[in-house]
């Protein structure tokens, strides 16, 4: 029912923008196109219009634009997506903009050029972008995530380029005019009809991951453990949990024969935050059977793991960086795959990983036996 963007804050859409690819629906992505009605419905009036491109280059190479959210060395989007961006620079002249509280000295190295957005009102800063395209004349707008922050919801619905590309750092289709293409790695697809977008397949492994700075000078230690119960952790932001899985985890411990304990490490669970999750996880598992953790120092996070004997993955949005730091200590584990792309990752890492297909559930049921199975059997 909303007519215009000046009845709701951009924050709110922003929520829903984002957190609707969390829900356990297929139909979950279509608010995208009422939000992006609205965004360009407002940029129109305020003068905001797709550029139009002259066929001049300006240097030696192509121009690559790249516009980024979060980038700093110590986060996922680095280690994910900074080795292809290094890498385009023997091809194409690499220009990054981004905030400059969310990038570090690192992190600016990956690009030829670092051009950072002004602290000025959203439609200030697309007006800078636009600017900075009229200029460069990049021949490829690139941006490595889109969703997490307002800025890429509002640039998927400008052309400040001919051919405008997105990766899955936030991996979900966007239902926007300007992007053509997303880049993705072939095995992480799993139904192409869920994207709106054409689909730029890599193969296997196309998109190098790079070991997160956190880990560097990392001393993890396994402690020996004489019986008592199984250890199992989870690794998952709070919009990871949902009623499904949390009655998957409590059919575990009720069908397991063995005693269980799972160990749930809560990326954003800070502050206030912290009880409400503690509170949600409690309605399906007792203290006896999980610790919930606070948010956690990465170096305290990743010692967890690794007293812990195998992981499960939640489901219907899995996890990246999860599988990287939970085999990274040495652990097997369990996921569930699905249709989007973000229940297909990992299905696509552990064949990578060669786990065997039996890790790989296709519904809670043989979820659920899977993590038995580990349980039961721990050879």
């Amino acid at each position: 029912d909303v007519k215009d963007l000046d009845d709701l804050p951009v924050g709110i859409l922003h929520d829903v923008y984002m957190h609707c690819s969390y829900a356990d629906r297929p139909d979950k992505h279509d608010v995208k196109r009422s939000i992006n009605q609205l965004i360009k419905r407002k940029m129109n009036a305020l003068g905001i219009h797709d550029l139009s491109f002259k066929n001049k280059q300006l240097r030696n190479k192509p121009v690559l634009m790249v516009v980024l959210e979060w980038f700093t060395s110590g986060h996922s989007i680095y280690r994910t997506h900074s080795l292809t961006m290094e890498a385009a620079r023997e091809k194409f002249h690499v220009v990054a903009l981004g905030y400059g509280q969310c990038v570090d000295e690192r992190t600016r190295l990956v690009f030829d050029e670092f051009i950072e957005i002004g602290q000025a009102s959203l439609f200030d800063q697309m007006i800078q972008i636009q600017q900075v395209a009229e200029r460069l004349q990049p021949n490829i707008l690139y941006m490595p995530s889109v969703g997490m922050f307002p800025l890429t919801m509002f640039l998927a619905n400008l052309r400040v380029a001919p051919l405008q590309l997105m990766a899955l750092g936030h991996p979900a289709t966007v239902h926007a005019h300007a992007i053509d293409y997303v880049v993705v790695e072939e095995d992480y697809v799993g139904r192409e009809s869920c994207f709106s977008e054409k689909l730029l397949k890599l193969p296997s492994d196309g998109m190098p991951y790079r070991p997160s700075a956190q880990a560097e000078g990392l001393m993890i230690q396994k402690n020996a453990r004489a019986g008592g119960p199984v250890q199992i952790v989870l690794c998952a932001t709070t919009m990871k949990l949902n009623p499904h899985f949390l009655e998957v985890c409590r059919e575990i411990v009720r069908r397991s024969s063995q005693s269980i304990h799972f160990h749930f490490l809560i990326g954003q669970a800070q502050g206030l935050l912290y009880p409400q999750v503690k509170q949600v996880v409690n309605l399906y598992l007792s203290d006896e059977h999980v610790t919930v953790y606070q948010h956690q120092p990465y170096d305290r996070y990743m010692q967890v793991i690794a007293n812990c004997d195998f992981f499960i993955n939640p489901f219907p949005f899995g996890n990246t960086n999860g599988i990287i730091d939970t085999v990274t200590c040495g652990l097997v584990g369990i996921c569930k795959t699905g249709a989007e792309v973000h229940e297909h990752i990992d299905e696509g890492l552990f064949h990578r990983l060669e786990f065997p297909n039996w890790m790989i559930a296709r519904d809670n049921e043989s979820y659920i036996t899977a993590v038995l199975r580990l349980i039961n059997d721990p050879k």
